[in-house]
């Protein structure tokens, strides 16, 4: 009995050194990284990238990229496809597609560099927050499709030509696995978002209103 006794207070003893160890670690691996900061800019500002990133800095490559949102507006399915999309003619109206369920930003997009084919802005991976914070927007694949007609499903972002600038429209829908277009049904009520451009070092966030 004794002995048992002996072995358990040895496990648990060894047990409070691994807790103790791991803690340590863990504190050391906080103080190593140091914390993401927060910058805001609002309609019409330029926000330079810096090289901050969403998910892979490496991957995106923002160092020479610059953007400006220039407007926002909601329009319905319909709407937006009437006004941009690229072949209208084989792109037919949609009955039932008018309510006010795309948020379509007007983005100025900047490249000072000396090259095209390295970096630009990740689509994938942009999100918008509406105020209430319970949901999220998501950049719409079938829109993008109908609006540039080299936009594949698997793209991930876009490039701009060096020392140039570019306008985009991209359109945002509610997050979803919708059947039938039914986020195309949704009528979009919030006025005040924020799109966040980055993640990390710096997160880079663009606050505007409907």
């Amino acid at each position: 009995m004794k002995v048992a006794v002996k072995r358990a207070i040895g496990l648990a003893a060894a047990a409070v050194v691994v807790l103790v160890g791991l803690r340590i670690w863990a504190v050391q691996a906080e103080a190593a990284w140091p914390p993401i900061t927060t910058e805001r800019y609002g309609e019409g500002d330029m926000v330079a990238l810096e090289g901050c990133f969403i998910t892979n800095k490496r991957m995106e490559n923002t160092n020479d990229y610059s953007v400006r949102l220039v407007d926002a507006s909601v329009m319905s399915y319909n709407e937006f496809v009437n006004v941009y999309a690229k072949d209208r003619e084989n792109t037919p109206y949609v009955a039932g597609l008018d309510s006010p369920s795309v948020i379509d930003l007007e983005l100025e997009v900047f490249n000072d560099g000396d090259s095209a084919d390295e970096g630009g802005i990740y689509l994938l991976g942009l999100k918008l927050f509406p105020e209430r914070r319970n949901t999220y927007f998501l950049w719409d694949t079938d829109l993008l499709q109908v609006e540039y007609d080299n936009f594949e499903d698997e793209g991930l972002g876009f490039a701009v030509e060096p020392h140039s600038t570019q306008t985009v429209h991209i359109p945002f829908t509610i997050n979803g696995n919708y059947e039938d277009k039914t986020e195309y049904k949704q009528n979009i009520t919030d006025t005040n978002f924020e799109l966040v451009m980055t993640n990390s070092p710096v997160r880079k966030v663009i606050n505007f209103s409907l």
